[in-house]
């Protein structure tokens, strides 16, 4: 059986996300884990499940509902993603290869096909850990036992939590040091809107700022408690990147978008250096 767990904040109906999942054909279970004070609707059926969860951040809710769910094949799916057509019967063949511990799957532009992230091209393949930019959190599958091996979702990275994103791609590099292998399947699709939907600028930009501060710790995190060395040079690539854009917006006089990348360099620095320092309190050093 394969159980879907959809975390939720402040997003009372989930009609769009929970209609494809239960338009598929298949055995499986749907966990909805409500992080919302006013609580989710959901409509009647035996195969959704409810759980409530006090705990602040997105790894607090995967946690919560890997704990309660049943299925050897355990998929994480965006609240605001739309699964395609044949979604379930994919991952059930992308699992009978016993090589395969996870499946990242493609994340598209709602309404359109194409890709969210430009690095989500390509056939299938195995990815190594150089290739964490084409894992996102919104569609990725795990078999159960990868999960009790590997250990819990970091519960201070994720939206919500004190390092505001990038929390699979931590959990994608904890299974790449214990040489779990991640299959990339682009057929696993589901349809997602774009980042700035529903937001104003000031929203967007404290939105960016938080998933770089997320991005800057992760770096951190990986140089510091895994010894990875390249994370210092991901980390200035990372800085390099929103830096060049501002240049560029500044010669073209786009405050608009100065402002947003200025924001994603400011919260890359924030997190990373935030990161260190709070390790150094923890043990003493400060």
């Amino acid at each position: 059986m394969i159980s879907f767990i959809i975390c939720t904040i402040g997003r009372p109906e989930l009609g769009a996300c929970i209609a494809s999942i239960l338009s598929q054909k298949g055995n499986y279970e749907v966990v909805v884990v409500d992080q919302s004070a006013e609580g989710v609707t959901l409509p009647g059926d035996s195969r959704l499940l409810r759980v409530k969860c006090t705990k602040e951040g997105l790894s607090s809710a995967r946690n919560k509902g890997f704990g309660c769910s049943r299925g050897e094949v355990v998929a994480f799916v965006d609240d605001d993603a739309v699964l395609c057509r044949g979604y379930v019967a994919a991952v059930s063949r992308l699992f009978t290869d016993p090589w395969t511990d996870a499946v990242a799957g493609r994340v598209l532009v709602k309404g359109t096909l194409r890709p969210y992230a430009r690095t989500q091209k390509g056939h299938g393949r195995f990815l190594s850990k150089e290739d964490w930019t084409m894992v996102m959190g919104g569609n990725i599958a795990f078999r159960r036992r990868t999960i009790e091996e590997t250990g819990p979702f970091d519960r201070s990275f994720g939206t919500g939590a004190r390092w505001g994103c990038a929390e699979e791609t931590d959990y994608f590099l904890r299974m790449c040091y214990s040489g779990k292998r991640v299959f990339y399947s682009p057929e696993l699709a589901v349809f997602h809107p774009m980042e700035a939907a529903g937001h104003t600028d000031e929203s967007l930009n404290a939105k960016l700022f938080e998933y770089g501060k997320g991005h800057g710790a992760l770096f951190a995190k990986h140089l510091i408690l895994y010894g990875q060395k390249k994370a210092i040079f991901q980390f200035l690539f990372g800085l390099a990147k929103p830096f060049i854009r501002i240049l560029q917006y500044l010669l073209m006089l786009k405050i608009r978008l100065i402002k947003r990348h200025f924001w994603i360099l400011s919260g890359k620095w924030r997190g990373f250096w935030g990161f260190i320092h709070s390790e150094r309190e923890a043990s003493g050093h400060a």
